[in-house]
């Protein structure tokens, strides 16, 4: 299968068909080896959109128990072309591999923990989120929380003058699941 992603290293279509391989890929080894996780930003959100293919994303996102940090890392670079691997010593790892640079962020924290209110709210995502029907292993994280952690991640970015405004987006897409009375008590 590289072989034919290989001839065809020029087309962007490669990247989007190559980054899709390696979601469903992680799915299977996080799944495999027991480790609980939960996609979540682009990744996940994009097949919310009418039309997938216009939530466009740079990197994979996805989370991950602390204590099984290490345990995933090790089965990423046994199992991909790792070129490197960059601790943040924030809220995640930044993983990139192959030669095309596909960036995978792998967070054992949604946000930096120090401020009170985020470390209260968020300090256990599984807490928030709901098991797969499919996998005992993959989560999704509740729409009124995940609405209400796209509003904190646009704060967040626009606060750092970072690109933000696929989050907006996101924000209003996740949206249309969210229960008003659900989010209304949480707020």
């Amino acid at each position: 299968m590289r072989e034919y992603f290989l001839d065809t290293k020029s087309s962007l279509s490669y990247f989007w068909i190559f980054k899709l391989f390696i979601y469903n890929k992680e799915l299977n080894l996080l799944t495999e080896n027991k480790i609980r996780y939960i996609f979540f930003k682009g990744s996940e959100i994009r097949k919310k959109y009418r039309y997938p293919s216009f939530r466009m994303s740079n990197d994979i996102d996805f989370y991950v128990d602390p204590e099984n940090i290490d345990k995933a890392l090790d089965l990423i670079k046994e199992h991909y072309d790792v070129l490197e691997v960059k601790d943040t010593n924030k809220a995640h790892v930044e993983i990139t591999i192959n030669d095309y640079g596909i960036l995978i962020e792998m967070h054992f924290a949604l946000f930096d923990l120090s401020l009170p209110i985020v470390k209260e709210l968020f300090k256990d995502p599984f807490v928030i989120s709901e098991v797969d029907k499919s996998n005992p292993y993959r989560y999704h994280m509740l729409p009124e929380w995940y609405y209400f952690y796209n509003l904190l991640h646009i704060a967040k970015h626009i606060s750092f003058f970072q690109y933000w405004y696929p989050n907006v987006l996101d924000s209003f897409i996740s949206y249309k699941d969210v229960d008003q009375n659900k989010l209304d008590k949480l707020l």
